[in-house]
């Protein structure tokens, strides 16, 4: 038996149907069969090019950022099971990213089913605000309507921003005087304390740097804030590479242990 994890898109005149496999399955979907190579699926209408990829799918190059890059989508049409992961792997926080960052308009339909911790669907957009739903209280929907440019790269409020070229005229500032290293997800982090009200930190991990220039409005004597930064192979629910950074709030625990929050931002 053939059993797929499939999207299908049908026209309004009826004249055509485009069906989405599944490529990229999450960790436990031995269920399902996939296709040998990942499946582009693109289709033109009167308000831009439309490209389809399915939940974990947002996570790869194929075909999810191929779609962009290869075949110039304006927007994306992303049905997902999406269990909520903090610090970076939430619904909205993750989606409205990947949109901004790609310069595409993302519908984002996910299935609401908190006892699996998933909820968040969104219109987004990479230039304005957009409408979202997040709800953990309970299993209500709610329908979300948005106005979005059909072609938003060609949008004179979209301004892309070259960030290998922005990174490059950055000059590193110290790491702190508290760095240390900590696990998060399984992953292993380089962190440093922010001890000052204001400044500059630059943290590193192999050959991957982050910058970050902030000011607290207070700080609280139980509390610490970290920025952290980890660059390897993700291995636990699913297999991907990382480069990503963090920036949390500790609770500090007789001055000796640090116990992350669980509204960590």
């Amino acid at each position: 038996m053939l059993l797929i994890h499939e999207e299908v898109c049908a026209s309004v005149n009826q004249k055509g149907l485009y069906l989405k496999a599944d490529y990229n399955l999450f960790l436990g979907e031995v269920q399902f069969n996939v296709p040998k190579e990942p499946e582009i699926v693109t289709f033109d209408t009167p308000f831009g090019k439309f490209g389809i990829f399915i939940c974990f799918d947002i996570l790869f190059y194929d075909p999810a950022v191929a779609l962009v890059v290869e075949h110039n989508v304006d927007t994306i049409v992303f049905p997902t099971a999406w269990m909520n992961l903090l610090p970076h792997l939430t619904a909205i926080e993750f989606h409205s990213a990947w949109a901004m960052g790609m310069g595409v308009n993302l519908l984002s339909a996910n299935t609401h089913n908190t006892s699996n911790r998933m909820t968040g669907s969104g219109i987004f957009s990479p230039d304005k605000v957009v409408p979202y739903y997040y709800n953990m209280m309970n299993e209500s929907g709610h329908l979300l309507i948005s106005e979005l440019g059909s072609h938003p790269r060609n949008s004179s409020s979209y301004y892309p921003i070259t960030w290998n070229l922005y990174a490059s005229k950055i000059k590193n500032s110290p790491s702190g005087s508290n760095i240390f290293n900590g696990h998060l997800f399984a992953d292993e982090y380089t962190f440093t304390e922010l001890e000052e009200l204001h400044g500059e930190y630059s943290i590193c991990q192999n050959d991957f740097c982050c910058h970050l220039n902030y000011t607290m409005a207070e700080k609280y004597s139980d509390e610490v804030y970290v920025f952290g930064v980890f660059d390897g192979l993700h291995i636990v629910e699913g297999e991907y590479y990382l480069q990503v950074f963090n920036l949390f709030t500790l609770k500090l625990v007789k001055n000796i242990q640090l116990w992350l929050q669980d509204d960590a931002q």
